[in-house]
């Protein structure tokens, strides 16, 4: 059975500690805590949540300290979480003055909510439920989860509120659906999270997508074929619909991929001779627009050489093109054409990558630990594997809403491009880097948070700076 240990409601001085004199909040960990890992997430634009998970030597569960940092900066200690197994985070999102946090472990959802208003808490557990779920949408204000069972020809949604909010609905596919369901579904699709800066994305064959209530599964299974999206509509009488997009017509096609924003499919052809974007409306499957690198592209800031450039490189077996869509805060969108290398890319949105990132430390420690003899090889900090940052050969342009390309655009996009590998480096010239451990960052437009524990005290900090 888990646990909650008795809500309190700690208030926790600010002081000044490292070189720069910056304020922090400190928190001392209790002598029967053992520190496993730490995570910080956004909260929309200014606000943010730091977790800490810690062994509890007394009790043998695992302990999830909470802490809420406001738009002033100021933070409140939130009830601690108590799990027999360490759980894995599934999702958080806020709604209004109410933080929800969704955790799986045990075979049990775990839901979680925190008023920012009064510190209270309520935790709703949905039990037996074999795995940790794999397709989440994370939205502003709610998390969707979502399988598909080829077995039943069915899916199922589970819409969370909060944890007295929870909406479950189960629909049959249709039988005319069922034998393209079964081959769409027969790996687990990659969810994008379009709620952050995107500049690559997924280049799975199965990507999913959430807009505006629709829940698209891009199928993209061979680029000689037509390109699929099967798009269910939970709240809708008829909620399944499969469209077919036609291959590019382009000479000497190479490759493809694609990406789902505002009703609208963006797709990019790569080739021997020319790189194309081609935009399909959704509703209709028709194509709207198809803008070429080559003759397009002439004044959007890419000169011809590297637009020569991107096309050969583009074109190589083992890169794969990308398009991402960031919409801008004149209502226009800002298309980002890319290339990856296949072989060592793979898309993960920030808190997710934060998240595997601290559990695979904990297993690489955990493997040194058992070496018994021989020099040791050095424990991989999570400083070192944090981002990785590769050369930006990406070309952006700006649509309007006709789809029109805007000429010396510089678009300033809803959600930042951050480097973030520029602040980790901050953190780790700041605060002495061999003195630190378990460090996790938050981003939000103007500044940059993060919580970490010092080696030799059992404390956890949590600090703030701005970015440029």
């Amino acid at each position: 059975m888990k646990k909650l240990l008795p809500l309190c409601f700690l208030v926790v001085s600010l002081f000044s500690f490292a070189g720069d004199g910056k304020d922090a909040f400190a928190y001392k960990l209790e002598d029967y805590y053992r520190l496993e890992k730490t995570l910080s997430l956004d909260l929309g634009k200014t606000t943010s949540l730091h977790m800490a998970i810690a062994k509890n030597k007394n009790s043998g569960n695992y302990d999830v300290l909470c802490f809420y940092m406001n738009e002033n900066n100021k933070v409140t200690k939130l009830p601690t979480l108590s799990f027999e197994d360490q759980p894995e985070l599934v999702s958080f999102h806020r709604n209004g003055d109410q933080v929800t946090v969704i955790n799986y472990q045990h075979k049990t959802l775990s839901i979680d909510d925190f008023n920012l208003t009064d510190n209270s808490h309520a935790r709703k557990e949905i039990i037996d439920i074999d795995d940790k779920p794999k397709t989440v949408f994370t939205v502003e204000d709610k998390t969707l989860l979502f399988n598909a069972d080829r077995k039943e020809h069915t899916v199922s949604t589970m819409e969370i509120e909060n944890s007295v909010s929870i909406k479950n609905k189960t629909m049959q596919v249709p039988a005319n659906l069922q034998d393209k369901f079964e081959d769409i579904f027969k790996e687990d699709p990659q969810v994008v999270n379009t709620n952050e800066y995107v500049k690559n994305g997924s280049i799975q064959k199965l990507q999913a997508y959430y807009d505006q209530g629709n829940i698209t599964m891009v199928y993209d299974e061979d680029e000689d074929k037509n390109l699929e999206t099967f798009t269910i509509t939970p709240d809708s009488d008829t909620p399944f619909h499969l469209k077919e997009y036609p291959a590019s017509k382009m000479d000497k096609l190479k490759d493809r991929n694609s990406y789902v924003s505002d009703d609208k499919l963006f797709m990019v052809n790569s080739g021997k001779d020319d790189v194309q974007l081609s935009v399909f409306n959704t509703e209709t499957g028709k194509q709207e627009k198809n803008v070429s690198m080559k003759n397009d592209l002439t004044a959007v800031g890419a000169n011809s050489e590297k637009r020569e450039d991107f096309i050969k490189q583009a074109s190589r077996g083992k890169m794969k093109p990308t398009v991402s869509v960031n919409k801008t805060k004149n209502h226009t969108w800002a298309i980002t054409l890319d290339y990856v290398d296949r072989t060592n890319y793979y898309y993960n949105n920030m808190w997710w990558f934060m998240w595997q990132q601290q559990l695979m430390i904990q297993q690489q420690q955990q493997q040194m630990m058992q070496r018994s003899f021989g020099p040791s090889s050095g424990i991989v900090d999570n400083n070192d594997i944090y981002f990785k940052k590769d050369e930006d050969h990406s070309i952006v342009f700006v649509l309007d809403a006709n789809l029109n390309v805007l000429k010396d655009e510089k678009p300033e996009t809803i959600h930042p491009n951050i480097d973030k590998e520029k602040y980790k480096k901050e953190v780790k010239e700041v605060e002495d880097d061999q003195k630190i451990r378990y460090t996790s960052i938050s981003f939000s437009d103007n500044e940059y948070r993060y919580m970490y524990s010092d080696r030799k005290e059992n404390t956890l900090y949590i600090q703030k700076a701005p970015m440029e």
